[in-house]
């Protein structure tokens, strides 16, 4: 049974039977921002794999049920590249055993008691887990030095009261803007900052200012899908290069005609 489950943000994972679900379970349930795919990149990547797997062992979409088991054996067995083990691997504690038929690659010694043998696979499978949970802390740490540094990175310092605007290029279905589309929307101002926990970034709750002022928006919103929003003119005018002197160019021009 699994202790965390990490999910987007589809009505499947945030109906009120899967809550009521993980809650029974004593499971915690987390979800992604919106539109942040990168943030659940195991899955994401996990749906990639079945996609591409469907492709090599299917001929058409008729017997795609078909192939099912054997490309769940697949991803199975198949040893991540960062932490050099299989799913199979990490919950069993030994990898799937495939094999010519009759023959087997096991070589273990059981005990004098079932009780014994019972004992002894707790305690591997106990120190194989936390093993994984180790170096999965690791590659998390390692993956985001690497994306730090590949995008530069940096820390944000919005703050409440800030007007901000909304990057949000989805189009509104039979809308009369799609070329033209503008892909920030707003001006917002940032109504609370949620950090529960600082190894996780901060998120943002906003509220309207313009259709509806005060009601919040229904979703957290991540930092780097912030804008400042500008009205001061004076503001705007010190952001921007200086435009080149008049009396100059005037003078340029006078020597351009003699």
């Amino acid at each position: 049974m699994p202790q965390k489950v990490h999910t987007d943000r589809g009505s499947a994972f945030t109906s009120t039977f899967f809550t009521k679900v993980c809650s029974l379970l004593a499971i915690k349930h987390r979800t992604s921002a919106s539109l942040m795919a990168r943030i659940n990149g195991m899955a994401e990547s996990a749906v990639k794999k079945l996609s591409t797997l469907l492709r090599v062992y299917s001929t058409d979409d008729i017997t795609i049920e078909d192939q099912l088991p054997l490309i769940a054996m697949c991803i199975r067995a198949t040893p991540q590249i960062d932490l050099q083990r299989s799913p199979y691997h990490v919950v069993f504690g030994r990898s799937m055993p495939i094999n010519a038929l009759g023959e087997t690659g096991l070589a273990i010694k059981f005990g004098d008691t079932q009780e014994s043998w019972f004992c002894h696979l707790c305690r591997e499978l106990r120190r194989l887990h936390d093993a994984v949970k180790n170096r999965k802390e690791d590659i998390k740490l390692e993956q985001k030095t690497a994306y730090d540094l590949r995008h530069t990175v940096r820390e944000p310092t919005w703050s409440v009261g800030d007007l901000v605007l909304v990057k949000d290029t989805r189009v509104t279905p039979y809308s009369n803007r799609v070329i033209t589309n503008k892909p920030y929307k707003g001006p917002f101002k940032i109504a609370e900052v949620i950090q529960s926990d600082t190894r996780i970034g901060p998120a943002y709750r906003l509220e309207r200012l313009d259709n509806d002022p005060g009601r919040p928006l229904r979703y957290l919103i991540t930092p780097d899908r912030l804008k400042r929003y500008t009205a001061d003119r004076g503001q705007l005018s010190e952001r921007l290069p200086p435009l080149p002197d008049s009396s100059v160019a005037e003078t340029n021009t006078d020597t351009d005609d003699i």
